[in-house]
């Protein structure tokens, strides 16, 4: 298959649960979040430079993941309750506490491609801020959104950020991209 020359929209963006047991990381089901709009990754952390012979002579990455925004049309109240940090009471209405923990997540999506469309995976998520809800008078009839904001981290097991398909990534990991959280393996000899 021959490489993208460049990448426009984004479709199928997902989040799944991540836990740690005895130092394995699993993840569970992928909860699909239709109504992508944007999704943006900011590089986090720096390049540290050291000279030696005058030069450049050890260049060290020292990323600490991508601070991220998504935007959607809506999130599902299941979504809400479950990675947000928002609680609700016995009348059925909506709660959100200060002082709220995030649990950690993956957070899936797709990118179109000229000629394949590339998927990825943020290994190691937790929220950065509670949600951020647009809204206008409905004169305009325009859409509201909800902006999602979340650190794309290490993983602490091994030092994993994301991953994401290739022109030779192998058809049964592509197909399965959304079914279950991919992981990384090594390659070996």
């Amino acid at each position: 298959m021959p490489d993208n020359k460049t990448f426009f929209g984004l479709s199928r963006c997902g989040i799944a649960p991540k836990t740690v047991a005895a130092g394995v990381v699993s993840y569970g089901a992928i909860i699909p979040i239709p109504g992508a709009v944007e999704f943006k990754a900011t590089p986090k952390g720096d390049i540290q430079t050291y000279e030696g012979d005058n030069t450049d002579y050890l260049v060290v990455d020292k990323s600490e993941g991508y601070d991220c925004e998504a935007k959607f049309f809506n999130v599902s109240e299941e979504v809400v309750k479950t990675y947000f940090g928002q609680k609700e009471d016995v009348n059925g209405v909506g709660a959100e506490f200060a002082g709220a923990t995030f649990p950690e997540f993956a957070f899936l999506g797709q990118m179109e491609g000229d000629a394949y469309n590339r998927r990825f995976t943020m290994m190691d998520c937790v929220m950065s801020k509670r949600i951020s809800i647009e809204t206008k008078t409905a004169k305009g009839k325009e859409p509201n959104y909800v902006l999602v904001s979340f650190a794309a981290r290490p993983r602490p097991t091994d030092g994993l950020v994301r991953l994401f398909t290739k022109a030779a990534t192998d058809a049964v990991v592509y197909g399965n991209w959304f079914t279950t959280v991919q992981d990384y393996v090594e390659v070996v000899g």
